[in-house]
């Protein structure tokens, strides 16, 4: 009876672990077929957003308070590894920005206050990776030169 017991946790913690899992793969599916890129950097990353080890972390909205002091409205979606931003196209669909590796970008408090109950924050990057480096994992197939 003790035995059957651990068996059936066991059972229920794969359970939920693989339905962890699948919500993940469903949202980065949901995200990849949602966002449309043409430059052959960026689309790498989204042809690859699709990942066992990657995981959705938050979506929404995010006002961008661009050098003229314009504010444009765009959309986040901010994953275990990296930040992708976007402009509405309509309704779910959206036309990439950027995509940014987390691994080179810090959060900083900001000065500038929105009212209400949103928060500001301001992110730089710490450093650009050479484009050697951004491109080293593409492959070669989707690199095209001009002569």
């Amino acid at each position: 009876s003790n035995k059957l017991n651990e068996n059936i946790i066991k059972i229920k913690e794969t359970i939920k672990i693989t339905q962890d899992e699948r919500w993940h793969y469903d949202k980065l599916t949901q995200i990849k077929t949602s966002v449309y890129t043409s430059n052959i950097f960026t689309n790498h990353t989204m042809e690859n957003l699709i990942s066992r080890k990657r995981r959705f972390l938050r979506e929404g909205p995010i006002r961008k308070v661009c050098r003229g002091g314009q504010i444009k409205v765009f959309w986040f979606w901010l994953l275990s590894d990296i930040l992708i931003y976007a402009s509405p196209l309509s309704v779910g669909k959206y036309a990439l920005n950027h995509t940014m590796d987390l691994n080179f970008l810090r959060a900083l408090p900001s000065t500038y206050t929105m009212p209400g109950d949103m928060a500001s924050v301001a992110v730089s990057a710490t450093r650009r990776p050479s484009r050697a480096a951004s491109t080293s994992n593409i492959p070669t197939s989707s690199l095209s030169s001009s002569s």
